[in-house]
């Protein structure tokens, strides 16, 4: 394995509708600051630097979101932007990354991110070390490798991944993938111990992913095979407009790894978190001694376990318990906590009322 074949592909796509009104159309989730200094996806590049250099690194990202891609990158080429005219899902975007990766070196191996995921600095050692791992295992033994996290606890928000049998090391083969379970099926699967959490990370050759899209979906990989031969040149963004929305959209999981027979799953041994609800900002913005989390100006009387938050202004609770309140720019939420996962109702309801301009 040649340390210069490796690349990160960060797939940036994602609209965050889960997080509104902190993450809006215009600027979606993976450019949030979550208790940092930097961005999501910011973080999620810096993370690998060690590993990866960044010249090295793809974005694939929306065409709309161009311009505050490049000012979160300013060092990057333009080549290292590959912007989606539409979103397709996560299947056509790695493969339209692996086809620009084996163009520049037939030997790139990928590693593949998403990119508004959390990860702690006291993880970082750990998550280095299952990511070299995995880079090896794909450049000896080939396959499709994804990340399977410990469940912490029975959760029905996450897909899963059967484990099979050990292989070598944290490898394992994979049985199958379980979609979102309800609540008993998860407890089942938490309780056995041979079910992992689907993160949605991968790390393999790029020609051997390119081999199983062919193999599954020959006419979109032919499609792609009409783009330029480089991203930079005069052509290629109006190929890629005419090409890509023709291509399937769906995700790689429906698309590949529940088909294949050459997946494996590494079994991942470091705290993640993929902020997947406001719920979940809850305790980055928890400070010692408090039981309300706050970011912005806030009061509280005999109120505990809510999240506030507020771009200005400033919020005042009291008497209430396990609340979501956020002011931001030009709206207020306010809900349960338990309930910040249907969110995406109330925004089905603003379209329906054509309040798309608060979205």
């Amino acid at each position: 394995m040649r340390p210069s074949s490796n690349y990160l592909v960060v797939l940036a796509g994602g609209s965050g509708t889960r997080l509104w009104p902190l993450s809006r159309k215009n600027f979606p989730k993976q450019f949030l600051k979550v208790a940092s200094s930097e961005s999501l996806v910011k973080e999620t590049v810096t993370r690998l630097k060690s590993l990866i250099p960044l010249q090295q690194v793809l974005i694939v990202c929306g065409l709309d979101h161009a311009d505050l891609m490049k000012k979160e990158f300013p060092e990057f080429s333009p080549e290292q932007f590959l912007l989606e005219p539409c979103g397709r899902n996560t299947a056509p975007a790695i493969a339209l990354a692996a086809k620009v990766l084996l163009q520049k070196d037939a030997q790139a191996s990928m590693v593949v991110l998403p990119s508004d995921h959390k990860i702690p600095p006291s993880s970082q050692a750990a998550f280095e070390k299952i990511i070299s791992q995995a880079l090896r295992y794909a450049h000896e033994r080939g396959g499709l490798i994804t990340l399977g996290i410990e469940p912490l606890y029975a959760a029905t928000g996450y897909g899963y991944i059967h484990r099979g049998d050990p292989l070598e090391g944290d490898l394992f083969s994979v049985k199958e993938f379980r979609e979102k379970p309800d609540l008993e099926s998860a407890k089942k699967y938490y309780a056995s111990g041979e079910y992992f959490w689907n993160s949605g990370m991968f790390v393999w050759k790029a020609s051997e992913f390119l081999n199983n899209y062919k193999n599954y979906f020959p006419l979109d990989a032919a499609s792609l095979e009409a783009l330029p031969a480089t991203v930079g040149s005069s052509e290629w963004p109006q190929k890629l407009s005419e090409i890509y929305p023709q291509l399937t959209s769906i995700s790689v999981d429906y698309a590949i790894l529940e088909k294949s027979k050459s997946v494996y799953m590494m079994k991942a041994s470091f705290e993640w978190d993929d902020v997947g609800s406001l719920k979940s900002l809850y305790k980055y913005f928890l400070k010692k001694g408090e039981s309300n989390a706050c970011e912005g100006k806030g009061v509280s009387i005999d109120a505990s376990g809510n999240l506030l938050m507020s771009d200005e202004g400033m919020i005042a609770c009291l008497g209430l318990d396990h609340l979501v309140v956020i002011r931001n720019k030009d709206s207020v939420l306010v809900l349960p906590m338990e309930r910040s996962e249907e969110v995406k109702s109330l925004l089905e309801e603003m379209k329906r009322k054509n309040l798309d301009k608060h979205l």
